[in-house]
């Protein structure tokens, strides 16, 4: 290999990518730790701690990409690979390559997959997103403020339990996270039970579309826009501004010298609405104590994300009497780094007092990066309908294919290539179900599905998961849930490797081989 691509689009060669998996793997802690220590030694700074550059989302964060597969070059380099030329995305890569091979004396090419923006094009930019973002928010509360505050009226002078949630257009009545709960509760419990929504649709017509529906919802909504005030907005777009006078700590992982990376993403203006979103969760609580509501117990669907961590600091400084729980409903995969508390995290009050997780087997994992963090078990309310009698299966003949596509856009379109160049090749018995998630429901179809739409042995699907699960044979998965909910059932099941390195596979160890398998390299 001559080549190696350290971009996190680029594809790993797939006689590399098992290196890859194994070398994210034994870097987790020391990642983990080389954050902790940052965060340390900024004292625990909330604009630091509620930004992308600290979140540790290999989602939002191309950070610990980048660190594995700088690591993981450094090591065939060391075995003697030929590396002659690296591909890099961005200054601030270029710089770190460039000062190993000055302290290795590695004569190292670096090619730059980026155009440099000039200085007028970034000021331009910066404006750009920060007013964007502002506009956006902005928007959002006065289409709020338009419309009845029926959530503020209703909380009465009883303690309320405030749950955090995730929301999208046609999940406001039907609940993705909390499935069932509220069926579970009594009349007087269900009346001092609010929802506290975080909308995740960023354009002016789906969230006032989904401003009208949390309205008129016969369930109780808590909307932050319906106690902050419009200065509390400029007084957060301040905040916002003033994260570049944020000195970062010099950071080193296995010999190569990160600052550059980090001090990347904490200046990047696309990511300010991640910040100015959870500044306002932090803004609100304050508001909540002052509108003199009480709050018995604060619940967050736990990602660890940085909206949370700005409700969790919030509840921990304005209502320090409050228990707050973290429900992790759901596996959590080994490289998904930011779904492990860490104890900085912890020490400075960005995560829950207690998490509760699906089961006993799950208490461990969770307290990995942080020994001293509670945990308990709750109830797994988004799979109960694993616990439903199976309906019986009419005869037939063939074998169904179930292929759960995955949430992100490159991903689908990576499987869904995968799949159509293959579909040739397969058993005219064959049948391939496709079952697109929820949330990519809004985008279109990507071009990858046309060839496959024609093929009379395919199907787009919008029938329930459960029931198309009870049909199928085997299914076919790359990140998601629906991985354990097919092995519950008894479903063999593949889930496929990601071509750019991070895999966020999260069948635990310990389930047998024989029903599953990762696809890696074939």
């Amino acid at each position: 290999m001559t080549r190696f691509d350290l971009s996190p689009k680029g594809k790993i060669p797939a006689e590399y990518r098992r290196d890859f998996i194994r070398c994210a793997r034994d870097l987790r802690g020391d990642f983990n730790t080389l954050v902790d220590r940052l965060t340390t030694g900024l004292n625990g700074r909330l604009d630091w701690l509620l930004s992308i550059a600290s979140s540790r989302n290999p989602f939002l964060s191309p950070i610990f990409h980048h660190a594995v597969s700088l690591v993981l070059m450094s090591r065939l380099v060391e075995k003697g690979e030929p590396i002659e030329e690296v591909i890099v995305d961005s200054e601030s890569m270029m710089v770190v390559v460039d000062g190993w091979c000055r302290q290795t004396n590695r004569p190292v090419k670096i090619r730059p997959a980026f155009a440099k923006p000039r200085r007028g094009f970034r000021i331009f930019w910066f404006l750009y997103q920060f007013f964007g973002h502002a506009f956006i928010v902005l928007w959002t509360f006065l289409s709020a403020r338009r419309t009845k505050k029926k959530a503020a009226a209703g909380c009465g002078d009883k303690p309320i339990t405030l749950v955090y949630t995730f929301l999208t257009p046609g999940y406001v009545d039907k609940d993705r996270y909390y499935t069932g709960l509220e069926a579970h509760l009594d009349e007087e419990t269900r009346r001092t039970v609010f929802f506290y929504p975080a909308i995740t649709v960023g354009s002016v017509r789906k969230i006032s579309t989904l401003l009208r529906e949390i309205r008129t919802s016969p369930r109780n909504f808590l909307l932050k826009e319906d106690f902050l005030k419009l200065s509390d907005y400029f007084r957060i777009f301040l905040v916002c501004l003033r994260i570049r006078t944020i000195r970062i700590p010099k950071a080193i992982i296995h010999g190569f010298d990160v600052t550059p990376l980090f001090k990347d993403e904490l200046f990047n203006p696309e990511y300010l609405g991640y910040l100015i979103g959870s500044l306002l969760n932090h803004r609100f609580v304050y508001r909540l104590k002052q509108n003199g509501v009480p709050v018995r117990l604060a619940v967050n669907w736990f990602e660890n994300q940085v909206g949370e961590k700005g409700w969790n600091a919030g509840f921990g400084e304005h209502y320090p009497g409050t228990p707050r729980i973290g429900y992790q409903g759901y596996l959590i995969p080994p490289l998904y780094l930011s779904l492990y508390p860490t104890e900085a995290e912890k020490k400075f009050g960005v995560v829950p007092d207690r998490i509760a997780v699906l089961g006993k087997g799950e208490l461990d994992p969770v307290r990995e990066f942080c020994p001293q963090i509670a945990v308990t078990t709750a109830p797994a309310f988004r799979f109960q309908h694993l616990f439903e009698r199976k309906r019986q299966r009419p005869p037939r003949n063939g074998f169904t294919i179930l292929v759960a596509l995955p949430l992100h856009a490159p991903d689908e379109r990576y499987v869904l290539g995968i799949l159509s160049a293959i579909r040739t090749e397969l058993p005219e018995k064959i049948r391939l179900i496709f079952k697109r998630h929820p949330v990519a429901l809004s985008r279109e179809l990507p071009s990858e599905a046309i060839s496959l739409g024609t093929d009379p042995r395919t199907e787009f699907s919008a029938e329930n998961f459960n029931r198309l699960l009870e049909d199928s044979d085997l299914v076919i998965s790359m990140v998601s849930s629906v991985g354990m909910e097919s092995l519950a059932r008894g479903v063999p099941l593949i889930v496929i490797a990601s071509p750019t390195g991070l895999t966020f596979n999260s069948i635990p160890e310990r389930i047998r081989s024989d029903i599953w398998t990762l696809c890696i390299d074939a």
